[in-house]
């Protein structure tokens, strides 16, 4: 790859959502910008804005977590623990959702209903994580498992 098209490629900003206040995060030169105009605190998680109020402990019960065999095959391929995702969705990183589905999620966690969380894996894949609203059980399967 030539130095030009180098160049070009670390200035093209990449987007994504900041799961705490549903800000667009662009990136530059790996240096991560929140609209909301804050730049991240060094050392921070750059999946987190500097308005990140996320709580350090759980917020809701998993009940009895199991997954399908497309998730687990899913999860092989792409060399990835279903603990990391559990992590995320246990407390509130709900992954790539519309800001109106992550929304809901954070009115679900209050009103004990079903929560719903997606991540993308390496491999192209996503799963999702389904927590039912009575935290009996939460599930890793495939979307079009459901």
């Amino acid at each position: 790859m030539n130095r030009q098209a180098r160049s070009s490629q670390k200035d093209t900003p990449q987007q994504a959502t900041c799961p705490e206040c549903w800000q667009t995060i662009q990136v530059h030169d790996n240096q991560t910008y929140f609209a909301h105009g804050k730049l991240r605190d060094e050392g921070q998680d750059p999946k987190w804005c500097s308005m990140s109020t996320r709580p350090i402990q759980p917020l809701f019960p998993l009940g009895h977590c199991v997954m399908t065999v497309g998730a687990i095959d899913a999860l092989q391929q792409a060399h990835q623990t279903p603990e990391a995702l559990l992590k995320r969705h246990h407390h509130g990183d709900w992954g790539e959702l519309p800001p109106e589905d992550a929304q809901a999620n954070v009115h679900g966690v209050q009103q004990h209903l079903r929560l719903l969380s997606a991540y993308p894996l390496p491999t192209g894949e996503r799963i999702w994580i389904i927590t039912e609203w009575d935290r009996s059980v939460t599930t890793l399967l495939l979307p079009q498992e459901y």
